[in-house]
């Protein structure tokens, strides 16, 4: 069930305490080019343990980014980020496009956002993360 595709995931996972956490990682492009970072993204976060379903009542935001000009900073402002997803019980991808800035770089995120909540096992899952150029 937290495996989309292949052989495994990425999870991230806490136990009991709120948390925000992601990955991050800058990548060499063409510069100028229009990239897409395609992501699916699952949820799970449960009082017992699995395969108990995830806890809808509780809030989590995943969303993906890509900073265009290869920084690698999740607060800063260039960062274009996609639609929030809230994918309990289910994958469910995302999706960003950006032009790459002049530097040939650009740096992109995996967000998970659990603040607010508290349970015994709070998830994510990644999979299947795509970046690709944009004809």
């Amino acid at each position: 069930a937290f495996v989309f595709s292949g052989d495994c995931s990425l999870r991230i996972l806490n136990n009991w305490d709120p948390w925000w956490a992601g990955v991050k990682d800058q990548v060499s492009v063409t510069a100028g080019q229009r990239v897409r970072l395609t992501a699916y993204g699952r949820a799970w976060t449960a009082a017992n343990f699995y395969p108990a379903p995830s806890d809808t009542t509780v809030t989590v935001e995943m969303k993906i980014g890509i900073d265009p000009s290869g920084n690698c900073d999740p607060l800063a402002p260039s960062v274009v980020w996609s639609s929030i997803i809230v994918p309990h019980n289910t994958w469910q991808q995302a999706s960003v496009e950006a032009v790459a800035g002049a530097g040939g770089k650009v740096c992109l995120f995996l967000n998970t956002d659990y603040r607010g909540d508290s349970r015994q096992f709070m998830a994510s899952f990644w999979d299947s993360v795509v970046l690709s150029n944009v004809p």
